[in-house]
């Protein structure tokens, strides 16, 4: 079985998976010419390939799994020469594909909806961590800023003036911890953090 996944009427990524006794999928299954047939099932909407009347020479028969008007995923079933699948047969695979389809399309309508709460939930943790911070700067900017007028504006001993100067000291590392984090959070709401997953045949 090669599994092309389709995205924007395009192939995205190309899966495939050893026969029942273990050997692997020859390269030629999976060529540019194999990849040409694939494309125009994503384009049609219709399956292609070996066992149908549309480029029958082709090395699989290509079905297109179907969701929300779009081609999601064309299951590419290898033909070995001179083998045919019956009507019952084909029936039957047309019956398990279209609960792939429905499994598929329900999966990824799920996925949508709870992209969808993520992103809320993002928005209102943003807005909540601007308010925090704009609390949180100001505390010690009015420190820096009281200490430094005091500083200007009166005479003070140097004792006392030391003690002013290490406030305002304490206050910016302060700020400069607090800028480091926020920026640390911006990544990863940026999307920089990025985590490497693969998809797996269960």
């Amino acid at each position: 079985i090669i599994v092309y996944e389709a995205i924007d009427e395009n192939i995205k990524s190309v899966y495939n998976y050893k026969f029942d006794d273990g050997s692997e999928i020859d390269k030629k299954y999976i060529s540019e010419e194999e990849k040409a047939v694939v494309s125009w099932v994503i384009r049609n909407k219709k399956r292609a390939g070996a066992s149908t009347d549309t480029l029958p020479g082709s090395k699989a028969m290509y079905i297109p799994l179907i969701g929300q008007n779009n081609v999601m995923v064309v299951i590419g079933i290898v033909m070995r020469e001179n083998e045919s699948i019956d009507s019952s047969e084909k029936s039957l695979l047309e019956a398990m594909l279209s609960q792939i389809s429905f499994a598929i399309e329900k999966y990824l309508l799920n996925e949508s909806k709870k992209n969808a709460l993520m992103q809320a939930e993002n928005e209102r943790f943003r807005a909540n961590l601007l308010r925090a911070v704009s609390h949180d700067l100001r505390t010690p900017l009015t420190s820096i800023s009281g200490s430094a007028s005091s500083i200007l504006n009166n005479e003070f001993d140097e004792e006392v003036k030391r003690k002013l100067i290490l406030d305002i000291y304490d206050d910016s590392l302060w700020l400069i911890n607090l800028v480091e984090n926020l920026l640390s959070v911006s990544r990863l709401d940026n999307g920089n953090v990025k985590l490497n997953t693969e998809p797996q045949l269960i």
